[in-house]
């Protein structure tokens, strides 16, 4: 994605940007649960999110994984959006599905890919923790590591995203709306590893060997 929290901390935009081109990032916290509404055009329920996205033309929805005390997880993908995040996948059918958890003031993400393609063997992984501040802003840290063929690159970021950068969307919750109801007492203890997601096809081999030193 865009990952404004990049941009908003002086970064390296170009290894964010093509590691996460508009699909992934922080989502607000409240002091409560998620508070699902139906949407005027249907009855497929709403709940209205932060998305660190590229475009306030993206769309998302969702279903409810898993909810516990606070703490709410997503299995989310953008259904549609600008054309060119069409034509790379990023939003539509072929869409990655990200696994966002949402708490009142943490925000945890991460997301791990891999592919060998073009003579290249490479992986990379993106992590992201937010301290959420209402409905405003997010003070967010996020790293991005890459390997390519056995060598290791990294990259880190941090900032806060608010005013401009700061989107909200109102997201379809198409399964899992029933667990609001009736969370566990008790989250799982998990680390950000426990998130990864694949999420490859969102930027090309070539692209990101360039952008680690390669």
């Amino acid at each position: 994605m865009a990952f404004n929290l990049a941009t908003a901390a002086g970064g390296p935009t170009d290894l964010l940007d093509a590691l996460f081109p508009g699909a992934l990032g922080p989502i607000s916290g409240r002091s409560q649960l998620p508070q699902l509404a139906a949407r005027n055009d249907s009855s497929v329920p709403t709940v209205n999110l932060f998305i660190d996205g590229v475009s306030p033309a993206m769309k998302y929805a969702a279903s409810i994984v898993d909810v516990c005390g606070d703490r709410t997880t997503y299995a989310l993908h953008c259904s549609s959006g600008p054309s060119a995040l069409q034509a790379s996948g990023v939003c539509g059918a072929s869409a990655p599905t990200l696994t966002i958890t949402e708490a009142s003031t943490l925000y945890r993400a991460s997301t791990t890919t891999a592919r060998s393609t073009l003579g290249y063997d490479v992986s990379a992984t993106i992590q992201e923790t937010c301290e959420l501040r209402g409905t405003t802003a997010a003070v967010c840290s996020g790293t991005v590591g890459g390997v390519v063929n056995g060598v290791t690159t990294s990259a880190a970021v941090s900032g806060t995203i608010s005013g401009t950068d700061y989107y909200r969307f109102d997201v379809a919750i198409t399964a899992g709306a029933e667990k609001t109801a009736n969370p566990t007492g008790q989250c799982k203890a998990s680390g950000a590893s426990t998130k990864a997601v694949a999420m490859w096809g969102l930027v090309g081999v070539v692209g990101v060997a360039s952008l680690l030193g390669f």
